[in-house]
């Protein structure tokens, strides 16, 4: 039976053309996909549009702010949001469509994350179990304006469905060091207002505190070389949120 309610898909993407293909390739059942480039100097909008997605470009203020340009593309109500590395497996394909059927009375729906860093599923570190709000009613919910770890504001209810959205963020160790720098310089703009001081202290503790919560407390030597790397690269991005932020004053 064909659900009754229709689905967009909205996507942000920025130089994503080697993956771009498969990730709409995992849902071209969905009714729309509309998808907001910030900024690519390779392909991913002309391969994008290969696999029928509808493209703009934008100019890049933020992950709220892009996320909510994204979803002001689409025109039906239920809008799945995804990133340009993050693939629905068919498990949670058929969990949305059955969740589609009967979703009047929720705001959206919830589901798992699994994050693949270099090669390795992460189970720890944090990392896992990990449960997204992406899919959502655009008249219940919305993305906020901040400009890195944005959350949906909704009002309402929100059902949790199973199967598992896999996350291919960091094929390398390059490509984590420059996003967890582009975080950094996002997450200092978001503490411009505290005091030198504090900043100084958070610059100092942040990091030590990040380390051992990741690689203790959430057990990420469980997670082997991997976790390592988890726990070293957020405690960096703690101590460069906090220099950035400091070479502001």
């Amino acid at each position: 039976m064909k659900r009754q309610a229709k689905l967009s898909v909205a996507m942000i993407a920025r130089n994503a053309e080697g993956q771009i293909g498969y990730v709409l390739d995992s849902v071209k059942w969905a009714d729309e996909i509309c998808l907001a480039d910030t900024g690519s100097i390779d392909n991913t909008m002309e391969e994008a549009r290969k696999h029928g997605a509808n493209v703009i470009s934008i100019e890049f203020d933020g992950f709220g702010k892009a996320r909510q340009k994204a979803v002001a593309m689409t025109s039906h109500d239920w809008v799945l949001s995804l990133d340009s590395d993050e693939i629905v497996t068919p498990e949670l394909h058929k969990s949305i469509e059955g969740f589609l059927e009967h979703c009047d009375e929720y705001a959206g729906t919830e589901f798992s994350r699994v994050t693949n860093l270099c090669g390795h599923w992460i189970r720890y570190s944090g990392w896992h179990p990990e449960y997204v709000f992406r899919l959502f009613n655009k008249n219940k919910a919305g993305f906020d304006d901040s400009p890195v770890h944005e959350s949906i504001k909704y009002n309402g209810k929100i059902k949790r469905v199973s199967g598992s959205l896999l996350h291919y963020s960091y094929p390398n160790l390059e490509v984590y060091s420059r996003k967890a720098r582009e975080y950094a310089r996002l997450g200092a703009l978001r503490k411009k207002e505290l005091s030198i001081f504090t900043k100084i202290i958070f610059l100092v503790l942040k990091p030590f505190v990040s380390f051992i919560r990741k690689f203790i407390i959430q057990r990420g030597f469980m997670d082997g070389l991997p976790g390592l790397w988890i726990a070293c690269f957020t405690a960096g991005g703690q101590f460069l949120k906090y220099y950035y932020a400091l070479r502001k004053n």
